[in-house]
């Protein structure tokens, strides 16, 4: 069930009020995520700079939609660029001292994190933490 969904243009001025945005509206639900704030921050923070640099490549004409969906075990975070995606297969699997790809791994380190489509759509699963 879609929760909340919103398009922002690709602009790195943005970043902070969409990750707050995210931030309210996920604990606008009655169970917490069962993610710390810091990392929840910093995975949010990787993947929406991702998504305007390397998706949309800064293009100022271009946006990224921001999708959450309620799901039966936590919440997904879809966060979708207009690129033309990436073969995140043999990206996921690089190591993580290289150059470029250390936020994927930092991600894949925190939470449960999966691409669709054509590799422009990140989806970030949250477990809840049931409140008694």
């Amino acid at each position: 069930m879609v929760i909340y969904q919103e398009t922002f243009p690709t602009n790195k001025e943005f970043k902070s009020d969409i990750i707050s945005t995210i931030k309210k509206k996920l604990f606008e639900i009655n169970d917490k995520p069962s993610i710390d704030l810091f990392d929840l921050k910093l995975i949010l923070d990787e993947a929406i700079i991702n998504a305007m640099e390397h998706g949309n490549k800064w293009d100022p004409g271009k946006n990224i939609l921001i999708k959450i969906n309620l799901a039966e075990n936590g919440i997904q975070v879809e966060i979708k660029d207009e690129g033309n995606g990436f073969d995140y297969f043999h990206e996921y699997k690089k190591p993580a001292l290289d150059k470029r790809g250390r936020g994927l791994f930092l991600m894949r380190q925190m939470c449960n994190i999966e691409w669709i489509d054509c590799g422009n759509i990140i989806t970030i699963n949250i477990p809840l933490e049931l409140q008694s």
